[in-house]
């Protein structure tokens, strides 16, 4: 009894398989022409993405960089290959890894920085700036 429930259910899934190949084919068809939907996505994505980094001009935020030049008033820090310079507001804070006041002068060149502020074209207007490599962690004896 089995066998006759068998075969025609497998006759039937062979059938569908058959019928089902032109459509396998034509949907790869619209495959090709769907990637040009997919660039124009991706495409409309990259611009909101530029929309929203203009945006944030002028938003305060967390970011984060390295130094390239301290002096006892400003730094001057890269984050993603673009230099600012960065002007502590008035009462700011500086401070290193474990939050200890700090002098903006004891910043060393490739230290990291946390920078909590307003990007203003090339300069960033800090509240906070905190130097993450100082004090250096201590290795493990």
């Amino acid at each position: 009894m089995t066998k006759k429930i068998f075969f025609p259910i497998w006759l039937l899934l062979l059938s569908a398989l058959i019928a089902g190949a032109p459509a396998i084919t034509n949907a790869n068809d619209k495959n090709d022409e769907s990637e040009d939907g997919i660039e124009e996505f991706m495409e409309k994505g990259r611009e909101k993405i530029e929309e929203f980094k203009k945006g944030l001009l002028g938003e305060e935020m967390l970011m984060m960089g390295k130094v390239v030049l301290a002096t006892e008033n400003s730094l001057v820090i890269n984050i993603k290959d673009k230099d600012y310079t960065v002007n502590i507001v008035f009462n700011g804070i500086i401070a290193n890894r474990v939050w200890d006041k700090m002098d903006l002068e004891d910043f060393k060149e490739n230290d990291r920085v946390m920078i909590f502020g307003k990007i203003e074209k090339d300069t960033i207007e800090a509240k906070m700036v905190r130097n993450i490599s100082q004090p250096p962690l201590k290795e493990n004896d």
